[in-house]
Order: structure tokens, then C-alpha cells, then sequence
């Protein structure tokens, strides 16, 4: 039976999301991660089935271009996104905190759907 009493995305319901959230935003990044790698290799013409110093010159050239600058580019945004996220000891202690004094469900999430 469904809760009626109280919203359906309550704090306690929110917190078992966290790791099926976490597993799959690491798998959707590497699949997309993987896209990349392949238009890049696509881009750039990589031969396929190529043994060693069978690739031109002119391919290595461009991976390596895709290896340093671009990728390079791409972690530096990473860390300019992630330069905004402000966290010193007070914030930290305050969250520990606020996770120490929260109240423990009154009933177990699985058994207010079952």
C-alpha cells in the first residue's frame, strides 16, 4: 500500500537513491566516454586491424592532438565546474552534524510499500 500521510519523496526514500544514481551516472559516462573515443578515432581515421608501425605518421599526429590538448581541455573544464563547490572544515562539520541529529525512520521504507 502507498503512504498517503506523507510525500512519496521524503528524505528517506531519497537517501536509497544515492548508489543506484552513483552506478549509473558511472556507467552512462563511460558509455559516452566510449562514443567519444570512437567519432575521435573515426575523425581522425585510425586504421583498423593495424599492426604495429603500420599507422601514417600523419594519424599519430592527430591522436596526439586528441591525447594532450583536447582531452586536456576537457578535464581542465571539469575543474572549473567543480572549482565553484565550496567546502571547508565549518561546512563539513555542520553536515556531519545535521547527519548525526536526524531522526531514524519510524518504519522501514520497504514496508510501507509492501
Amino acid at each position: 500500500m502507498w503512504p498517503t500521510n506523507r510525500n512519496c519523496a521524503s528524505e528517506d526514500d531519497r537517501r536509497g537513491l544515492f548508489f543506484p544514481v552513483r552506478s549509473f551516472s558511472t556507467k552512462a559516462s563511460g558509455a559516452f566516454g566510449g562514443i567519444l573515443a570512437d567519432i575521435a578515432r573515426d575523425l581522425i581515421s585510425f586504421p583498423t586491424k593495424a599492426q604495429v608501425g603500420e599507422v601514417p605518421a600523419d594519424v599519430i599526429f592527430k591522436l596526439s592532438v586528441l591525447e594532450g590538448p583536447v582531452y586536456g581541455g576537457i578535464l581542465f573544464l571539469g575543474l572549473l565546474l567543480f572549482s565553484g563547490y565550496k567546502l571547508d572544515r565549518t561546512k563539513v562539520q555542520m553536515i556531519r552534524g545535521n547527519l548525526n541529529n536526524h531522526q531514524k525512520p519510524e518504519e522501514p521504507v520497504s514496508s510501507r510499500f509492501g
